[in-house]
């Protein structure tokens, strides 16, 4: 549930601020849903379906970090910091 939140908050700025590509995503970014919908939708998928990374990399802005988090054997929360 925690990587779903962090995942919402970094696309929603998606909304607000573009990113200058040669493709037009204006309408995959037009609402919170369409920016989930397509990020499941490139991330997820049947084997050997070319993904559209170009797509993907829209959906956060510049500098954005992907910050799962997980449980060591210790107990303790631990977050790893990865760009998309």
């Amino acid at each position: 549930m925690k990587t779903v939140l962090i995942i919402i908050s970094l696309l929603i700025g998606s909304l607000a601020y573009g990113q200058d590509n040669a493709k037009d995503y204006s309408s995959q970014v037009s609402s919170l849903d369409n920016i989930l919908e397509n990020l499941y939708g490139v991330i997820s998928g049947d084997a050997g379906v070319k993904r559209d990374w170009d797509l993907f990399n829209h959906l956060f802005l510049p500098g954005a970090k992907l910050m799962p988090t997980q449980i060591d054997k210790a107990g303790k929360a631990i977050v790893s910091y990865l760009s998309p």
